[in-house]
């Protein structure tokens, strides 16, 4: 698997699929869905230097949401 070009974020994104969350990749982003039901969204060539911890917090953030509008 090789969604992104960043080594870095592909390795993080396996570890998140090992832990149970799946997604999809269409056009310029790739589509994360958690566990949980949360979900964030990704760019397929990050060009940040601190892309790994945005992902990171916007991980955090989805895997600690709950469903306020439901």
């Amino acid at each position: 698997m090789r969604p992104t070009n960043n080594k870095t974020v592909n390795a993080f994104l396996q570890r998140l699929l090992r832990d149970g969350w799946h997604y999809t990749s269409s056009g310029k982003h790739i589509k994360l869905f958690g566990p949980m039901g949360g979900f964030i969204v990704i760019s397929k060539t990050p060009s940040d230097r601190r892309v790994l911890d945005n992902i990171r917090q916007l991980v955090k953030r989805a895997s600690t949401c709950e469903h306020r509008y439901v």
